[in-house]
């Protein structure tokens, strides 16, 4: 659901209002406040977004943002792995926000993360897009990205620390 839909339903706003981020990630309680934060006060008027939500029993349990974005691949090995055409610069569905709530049920993250991807793929088609991607909060969220299977790309991460922004390749 995006925020186009929360102004006709009420209960989808307060819904909203009552999620927590889980601090059980590897960003922690900065991590889970800045997810909460971004949720209630920024998602409903980023217009250069999509925000969408998992919703159990009326409650968030877990969202993700996407947008359009792009990265940095210069290895031309690595391109030709990926068999991706043209210069170094490819477009991407990009991973603005993700988070879980503290309360929601084993699994909610991974389907937040499939879903986002699914979606992607689906852009991939419809708007070229050879990226999934996206910018790790922290040292620790690169390595938990990295399990997912994310590779780093040449493109830094606004997020600083020296990381790197992260993608997988869509099909």
């Amino acid at each position: 659901m995006d925020f186009e839909n929360v102004a006709a339903d009420p209960s989808l706003a307060q819904a909203i209002q009552r999620f927590e981020a889980s601090e059980d990630g590897p960003a922690g309680e900065d991590g889970a406040l800045a997810a909460t934060r971004w949720i209630r006060e920024f998602a409903i008027d980023d217009r250069g977004s999509v925000t969408r939500m998992l919703l159990d029993r009326g409650e968030v349990i877990s969202y993700y943002t996407l947008s359009s974005g792009q990265a940095e691949i210069r290895d031309a090995s690595r391109r030709d792995v990926l068999k991706l055409l043209g210069g170094p610069e490819i477009g991407s569905s990009h991973i603005k926000w993700i988070a879980r709530a503290t309360e929601a049920p084993p699994g909610a993250a991974a389907a937040a993360v499939l879903h986002a991807g699914s979606v992607a793929s689906d852009l991939a088609v419809q708007e070229g897009k050879g990226l999934l991607t996206l910018d790790p909060y922290d040292q620790a969220t690169e390595t938990m990205w990295r399990e997912w299977g994310f590779e780093a790309t040449d493109t830094p991460s606004p997020t600083g620390e020296g990381l790197k922004r992260l993608y997988i390749p869509l099909p």
